[in-house]
């Protein structure tokens, strides 16, 4: 068996930037209207995507996204936007979507999860370009993540 020469370690401490609190019905408020938003949902059916990334207060973002959609006469509902996570399994997706306090209940309006694809084609590097059936049923698709 050959033997594996393991690298000295080191700790660090990682010092996250410090900001100021985001009140968050105010910001998505102005983006919304800074972005005019409201024109391009009325009418339609809006997927709206959450992931598992981390983003903090991701529940009340999507609440407030919710009914943003919503008086702007839009038709909201939710997907999961996180690959593998929650088993790769639409019912584990609901779980981990649930256990951020993203529920139907709570944001008020449905949440729609399958693992169905929709093959767009090819990508201009050869892989192919798949998404969400849902959200390929679609008119439109907001997606609040963390990059």
């Amino acid at each position: 068996m050959p033997s594996v020469t393991i690298p000295p370690l080191v700790s660090i401490c990682q010092t996250l930037p410090k900001a100021e609190p985001v009140n968050i019905d105010e910001q998505l408020d102005h983006e919304w209207e800074r972005l005019g938003l409201a024109q391009h949902v009325a009418g339609k059916r809006i997927a709206l995507g959450f992931g598992s990334r981390g983003v903090a207060k991701i529940n009340i973002i999507a609440k407030k996204l919710v009914a943003l959609v919503k008086a702007s006469g839009g038709d909201p509902f939710i997907v999961p936007a996180m690959g593998s996570h929650g088993g790769a399994v639409a019912e584990g997706q609901i779980e981990v979507l649930a256990g951020l306090g993203i529920t139907e209940e709570f944001v008020g309006c449905p949440i729609h999860a399958t693992m169905e694809v929709v093959d767009l084609g090819m990508t201009s590097c050869g892989l192919p370009a798949l998404i969400d059936k849902n959200v390929a049923e679609a008119d439109g698709l907001i997606v609040t993540n963390r990059i």
